[in-house]
Parts: C-alpha cells; sequence; structure tokens
C-alpha cells in the first residue's frame, strides 16, 4: 500500500514551474481564490491543485477546544469515535415524532 502524496510547501520559482508544474499542464491558479499565483509567491500543492499559502492557512476553521465535548475532540484527533460510547435516538428523545411507526408502499401502474 502506497502512502497518500502530501503537501507540498514552497516559493514559486520560473524552475519549479518549469520542472513540478508546467509538465502536468496545471493552471496557475489559486484553487480557493480563483487568483493568479505569481513568481514569488507562497504556495502549497496538493495533488493537483495549487493554493497561495495565505489562502491554505485560512481556509481551516479553529473550533476552541472548551466548546467540544471528549467524544468530538476523539473524533478530531483519531478519526473515530471510541466504541465505548453509544448513540440512541428514542422517541424520548424527540420533542415530535413526524417519523410513522410504518411505512407502506403501493405499486399502481
Amino acid at each position: 500500500m502506497t502512502p497518500k502524496q502530501g503537501l507540498t510547501f514552497y516559493t514559486l520559482t520560473e524552475d519549479i514551474i518549469r520542472k513540478r508544474i508546467a509538465r502536468y499542464n496545471l493552471e496557475l491558479r489559486c484553487y480557493l481564490c480563483g487568483g493568479t499565483l505569481q513568481v514569488g509567491d507562497n504556495i502549497v500543492r496538493k495533488r493537483r491543485k495549487l493554493y497561495h499559502r495565505t489562502c491554505w492557512e485560512n481556509s481551516f476553521l479553529d473550533i476552541p477546544e472548551d466548546i467540544l465535548d471528549e467524544e468530538d475532540l476523539c473524533l478530531i484527533e483519531n478519526g473515530s469515535i471510541p466504541i465505548s460510547s453509544s448513540l440512541s435516538i428514542t422517541s424520548t428523545n424527540i420533542p415530535f415524532n413526524t417519523i410513522p411507526a410504518t411505512i407502506t408502499f403501493s405499486m399502481s401502474r
């Protein structure tokens, strides 16, 4: 199994355009803002998408840890919810029930 291609951070130069970008026919536009990338810009490349570094860094939300519960933190850090936690939805959790107990389908042509 090969690892996924990561991020590449660099300052755009003519040499980088010629060796890394031109051979893949990548357009010199930021994927987020649509602005033109120019020589001297700090950029981020993820696969075939190019970003201004500032656009890339501003695209993430910083959620303060004090408003997250333990399950949310575990999901963010590990990508999964621990097995010990459970979720159950019962009719007492819902203030009003709009879902019928049974659904009947009738097929007519």
